[in-house]
């Protein structure tokens, strides 16, 4: 696409000097998924030199995502059992993530610190995969206890946060 042309009889450079244009330019949210870069081509010419001098430029194309899966343990529990659930996060886009925060509603307690922060930068990096816990008992309230997961993330140096969810299921056994 054609962002803009400068074009003007007005700009005069002496030799050894430069002109610095700088046009912002915002990525369409429509962008192929799978694109990790654009290419953007400019070029100069002016009446001493009628062939075009041309510059390209190359930027990566961020696309945050992050997963979580939950899972529970026993999925089959009676009043007064203690049941883990385990939350399994990554980060499945192109950047890394900061304030990695999970919830859990109805609450099962403390969540866990989480493990996996290889760098130990408390950034969620592309190829880390962070497990947090929490147990709470069977208070034997319904037939089955269904737990919703939520885990945020924000871009680093951005206010850009993502966010998944995820279920666990845990049926709960009565005597007879």
């Amino acid at each position: 696409d054609n962002y803009a042309t400068v074009a003007s009889s007005a700009i005069s450079l002496a030799a050894g000097e430069s002109l610095t244009v700088t046009i912002p330019v915002r990525v369409k949210a429509d962008v192929a998924v799978g694109t990790d870069r654009i290419a953007n081509a400019a070029s100069a010419s002016s009446t001493q030199q009628t062939t075009p001098s041309w510059a390209v430029a190359v930027i990566a194309v961020l696309t945050p995502a992050i997963d979580i899966v939950k899972t529970a343990s026993p999925t089959r529990a009676r009043v007064g059992d203690t049941v883990t659930y385990t939350f399994t996060v990554r980060n499945t886009g192109n950047t890394p993530l900061s304030a990695v925060s999970v919830s859990d509603d109805p609450s099962c307690g403390t969540i866990s610190p989480p493990s996996g922060d290889v760098a130990n930068a408390g950034w969620l990096d592309l190829t880390e995969t962070w497990v947090y816990t929490c147990s709470t008992f069977v208070d034997g309230a319904s037939d089955i206890v269904q737990n919703t997961a939520v885990v945020v993330g924000r871009v680093v140096s951005s206010s850009t946060t993502v966010t998944a969810s995820a279920q666990a299921v845990v049926e709960v056994v009565r005597p007879n």
